[in-house]
């Protein structure tokens, strides 16, 4: 039988990752001491990749935009060990009502840095790439 996944481990720049990520969106509106443990149990499984984004919690009816970043910074301000064993990675560029927004990237990465309580993010990524903006300029 095949296997989708390549066990392997991956470099990514200075880091070792395994193939397979905690997503953080259905995480969401989880109390804190189970969001921990589920950090937990991912990080003793290997998978250090942590990947989280600002519109993560978002219910498009206007509330939650940032709750998962929120309940990951709150997890690290009482589990601070924690941030040493993983490689943060979040995402920005959807502002609900917007079909694009790069031009707001730095301000939402410098939100999520606030909301995560971190001085730095690993990986930050475009979630909505505009396809009109050269990668260049985005």
């Amino acid at each position: 039988m095949s296997n989708l996944v390549h066990a392997s481990i991956r470099n990514m720049g200075r880091f070792t990752i395994h193939p397979l990520a905690l997503g953080c969106w259905r995480l969401v509106g989880m109390p804190a001491a189970q969001a921990q443990a589920c950090y937990e149990a991912a990080l003793d499984a290997d998978m250090n990749l942590v990947d989280t984004a600002d519109v993560y919690g978002f219910d498009w009816g206007g509330y939650g935009f940032g709750d998962a970043e929120q309940l990951l910074g709150q997890v690290l301000r009482s589990a601070p060990g924690l941030r040493e064993r993983m490689v943060l990675a979040s995402k920005g560029g959807i502002v609900p009502g917007v079909p694009y927004d790069t031009a707001a990237l730095r301000g939402a990465c410098e939100a999520s840095l606030q909301r995560l309580g971190v001085e730095q993010i690993y990986l930050y990524q475009i979630h909505r790439p505009d396809l009109l903006t050269h990668p260049q300029e985005t």
